[in-house]
């Protein structure tokens, strides 16, 4: 009888270690999903960001393309405004 209780001793023992041990892991285990998402959330934050950064740089490059169509129009209507003046100005 003895003997059987110092069994149970023992495995209630071992068990409470294992339970401790589980314990600490889950433990670690929650701390390390925390800081993953944390992170998760930086890098989405961080896209989001980068993502509004590209539509700006495409709507600064539309108007710059824009920009310069009006420019080159406005080359050619020069060129051919000269062309015409020099043309009555040699006739």
């Amino acid at each position: 009888m003895q003997l059987r209780h110092l069994q149970v001793v023992g495995e209630v023992a071992r068990l409470k270690r294992d339970q401790e041990d589980k314990e600490e892991s889950l433990q670690e285990n929650r701390k390390r999903l925390g800081e993953s998402e944390e992170k998760r959330k930086k890098i989405g934050e961080d896209l989001d960001s980068v993502e509004a950064n590209i539509m700006a740089k495409k709507e600064e490059l539309k108007r710059v393309e824009h920009s310069n169509n009006e420019l080159r129009n406005f080359g050619k209507l020069a060129y051919k405004d000269r062309k015409k003046w020099r043309e009555k100005y040699q006739e």
